[in-house]
C-alpha cells in the first residue's frame, strides 16, 4: 500500500489528467463549433450588408445614367409644366384682378352667345 504522500500524488495525477481531459471535450467539443457557428452568422450578417450596400449604389447608379426624372417617368415633365402654368396664371390674377375680371366677363358673355362654341362646358 502506498503512503499518505504517494496516494496525494496520485490523486493529484489523476485529477490533472481528469481535468485535461475536461479542457479538451470543453475547447475541442462546444467552444471551437461554437465559434464557428458564430463566425458564419457574422459571414452570413456581413454578407447581407454588402448586398443592401450593392443595392444602393446600383440605384444610384441608375439614376445617374438616366438623369432627371423627366425624361425617362412618362408624363412626370407634362404634370410640372401644368403645375407651373397654373401657378403662373394664379400669380396673374392676383397682380390683376381687374383685367381677370374682364376677362371673366367676356368668357361668359361669348357662352351666352354661342354655348356650343370651342372652351364652353357642353350639356
Amino acid at each position: 500500500m502506498p503512503c499518505e504522500a504517494e496516494k496525494k500524488k496520485m490523486h493529484h495525477q489523476t485529477r490533472r489528467v481528469v481535468q485535461t481531459g475536461k479542457l479538451i471535450v470543453l475547447v475541442g467539443w462546444i467552444l471551437v463549433p461554437l465559434l464557428y457557428l458564430l463566425l458564419q452568422q457574422f459571414v452570413a450578417v456581413i454578407g447581407w450588408i454588402a448586398f443592401g450596400i450593392g443595392i444602393v449604389q446600383l440605384l444610384i447608379f441608375t439614376f445617374k445614367c438616366f438623369g432627371n426624372p423627366d425624361r425617362w417617368i412618362p408624363g412626370h415633365a407634362k404634370k410640372k409644366e401644368e403645375e407651373a402654368r397654373h401657378a403662373h396664371f394664379i400669380y396673374h390674377c392676383e397682380r390683376n384682378p381687374e383685367g381677370f375680371a374682364r376677362l371673366r366677363h367676356e368668357n361668359f358673355e361669348r357662352t351666352e352667345k354661342d354655348p356650343y362654341s370651342e372652351g364652353s362646358v357642353s350639356p
